[in-house]
């Protein structure tokens, strides 16, 4: 499988040689404070929130920013109690400020309430938009048609069968993206189907080509793509998961 390395990698090495010399300051007592792990959470915690909203902030309802900012907010304050920026823990807040978290919950809930609701994906102009923190995406059913698909979701599972869709003409775009949760698509024999995925922890299953994908980039294009006369796209980004592209000849 073909891959090439992009920015977090880079990134993670960097953070590495930052926790690294700050345990150097720490052990030889010019830094005095410091908390390894305390670090390491705030630094995931930070990761973790902006991962929610990702990089291109597409279509981020008020729920998804609401948790993103809350996980941030454990980040900042964790990392400061690390650094010993601070002498109290997210732990110590949550003590006297625990009904905020009621508040912030219930706000959300009204919020929502007065917002129209469409069960499972909707149908735009443009194409087809899943958007849920906890839930399955799953457009599976004979004869569906195919378009543009936009999915997203926190914790939850999305499978695509496009053996059973009715595939236009050009090329289509199928981005997805899962935080924790696999995603599955099935391609009939001859429809040429080009991956570009971005993976933090994800075990990718290319048409029978498994890898491992850590904190990198993966491509591929069969030959010949761009002059099919149709063809499938695939932008995925993932933090923790499987993404798999099966022939439907392949599938159980």
């Amino acid at each position: 499988m073909s891959t090439t390395a992009d920015r977090p990698r880079f990134l993670f090495g960097l953070l590495l040689i930052v926790i690294g010399a700050l345990y150097l300051l720490s052990n030889i007592g010019i830094l005095r404070g410091f908390n390894p792990w305390a670090v390491l959470w705030g630094a995931f915690w930070l990761w973790l929130g902006a991962a929610i909203v990702g990089p291109r902030g597409r279509g981020v309802g008020a729920t998804r920013l609401a948790f993103s900012l809350l996980l941030i907010f454990i980040g900042v304050v964790t990392l400061l109690e690390g650094i010993g920026a601070i002498g109290f823990t997210f732990g110590d807040l949550m003590a006297n400020f625990w009904p905020l978290v009621l508040i912030g919950l219930g706000a959300l809930i009204w919020y929502e309430s007065t917002r129209p609701h469409v069960s499972g994906p909707a149908m735009v102009a443009d194409g087809i938009v899943y958007d849920s923190i906890f839930g399955d995406l799953k457009l599976t059913q004979p004869g569906w048609q195919l378009r543009d698909v936009r999915a997203s979701t926190i914790i939850g599972d999305i499978k695509i069968d496009l053996s059973k869709a009715t595939i236009p003409d050009g090329e289509t775009i199928v981005d997805v993206r899962a935080i924790i949760g696999d995603v599955d698509i099935w391609a009939p024999p001859d429809l040429p189907v080009a991956l570009d995925a971005q993976c933090t922890f994800v075990t990718v299953n290319y048409f029978g080509a498994k890898n491992d994908v850590i904190l990198r980039r993966t491509v591929e294009t069969p030959p010949a793509y761009e002059v099919a006369p149709r063809r499938v796209r695939v932008r995925a980004e993932m933090v923790f998961g499987d993404l798999n592209l099966i022939r439907a000849r392949q599938a159980a």
